[in-house]
């Protein structure tokens, strides 16, 4: 169709040759010294690489495909990197940081009303509020350009500020503590401005877990249950509520419609395998779109997403992997009351929760890197003393 798709350009971004560095460096320390492998089944082995080759073989594109396998073969050895490596202590300063940087970009973005401009190295894209695509939101009857700081979108950031908030408030950070209110601040500051709704909404959520962590430290399971039953109603009231505001057209859902009903036929046509990871985008050309060729995007849905491109095995190998996490973070964090866990359940939902409505979580680069960091020190077993 002649349109440049990020999603399906072969990347390489600076924070892999960072990660390949890392991981080149850690291979030759492991080399030299004694190291115990993990013990893996060779029948769960052979049966991945089957369904790799096959998800790979019949899919419609394999070079993107693969790229995608890469991907993950990446961020898989990164994750255990990091789960022998690195306490999960040492990652909330560095995460802070990140979020004064992001915020403040952002909150220049959105006074000036265009990009920076000699910061484009950094990932930030030329931006305009007369640009085509650019997500706008309308407040006062006045079209406003949403921040994308060095994001490739608005929501991108919002959901990494509401996850790495969530982790440097929940968990025994020993962020001093005026550092710690100006992230905090920054990052309330950027989300609202982001004008995320599915972020403000999760980001809510966080309060009341904030707060209810605050005023009730000592509560057993069957009062946490009400808890998560009264949270429930009040996001589905006030998220109705807070979807129906005029700060942006209805384009946004008529797209996540037209895409999820493009994914259930893809589905349909390939429901044990999947269509190929990565290969959405090929097949979504296929599909006449009315006066909007331009819409080339993943599903809105990183569950739906897994189904259409990994088909019934991808999907129920990700729900069975996620749902083991969080039942282990259940354990450390509310039997064990570790609250380094605790911080790592709440952000682990809020991701789920967000995936749901967006796709970044599996597609965008930061995103990615912070799941992979949520799931690493999930895996580990965040006593007092680590």
């Amino acid at each position: 169709m002649g349109l440049k798709v990020d999603y399906l350009s072969p990347t390489i971004y600076l924070t892999d040759l960072i990660l390949f560095l890392v991981l080149l460096f850690w291979f030759f320390d492991i080399l030299k010294s004694r190291f115990e492998w993990p013990k893996i089944s060779l029948v769960y082995l052979l049966l991945a690489l089957l369904f790799i080759i096959s998800n790979i073989y019949f899919s419609h594109n394999p070079q993107v495909n693969l790229l995608k396998w890469f991907k993950i073969l990446e961020l898989g050895i990164f994750t255990f990197y990091l789960y022998r490596n690195i306490r999960f202590k040492q990652i909330l300063l560095p995460l802070g940081l990140s979020i004064i940087f992001t915020s403040i970009i952002a909150l220049i973005q959105f006074f000036k009303q265009a990009s920076i401009g000699p910061i484009w190295w950094l990932g930030e894209r030329p931006l305009s509020i007369a640009q085509p695509g650019i997500a706008k939101t309308i407040i006062n009857g006045q079209l406003l350009m949403r921040p994308y700081s060095t994001f490739p979108h608005p929501n991108a950031m919002a959901g990494f500020l509401v996850v790495v908030l969530t982790l440097i408030v929940l968990s025994r950070s020993q962020i001093a503590m005026r550092l710690k209110l100006l992230i905090v601040l920054l990052g309330i500051t950027a989300l609202i401005i982001s004008f995320s709704r599915s972020a403000w909404l999760v980001g809510l959520l966080l309060l009341a877990v904030v707060f209810f962590r605050r005023f009730y430290p000592r509560i057993n399971f069957k009062q946490y249950k009400y808890f998560l039953i009264t949270g429930f109603m009040f996001v589905s009231v006030f998220g109705y509520w807070l979807f129906r505001l005029p700060l942006a057209g209805n384009e946004s859902w008529s797209e996540r419609l037209f895409l999820a009903q493009v994914g259930f036929k893809l589905f349909l046509n390939s429901p044990i395998i999947g269509i190929g990871l990565n290969n959405f985008l090929v097949e979504l050309s296929n599909f006449w779109q009315s006066g909007q060729i331009f819409l080339l995007q993943p599903i809105h849905n990183i569950f739906l997403l897994t189904l259409v491109e990994t088909g019934l095995i991808g999907l129920v190998f990700l729900l069975t992997f996620f749902l083991f996490i969080l039942r282990r973070l259940y354990l450390l964090a509310i039997v064990k009351k570790y609250p380094d866990s605790f911080s790592l359940l709440v952000s682990l939902i809020l991701i789920c929760l967000l995936g749901t409505t967006d796709h970044y979580w599996f597609t965008l680069q930061q995103n990615l890197l912070l799941l992979t960091l949520v799931i690493a020190f999930s895996l580990k077993d965040l006593s007092k003393s680590e």
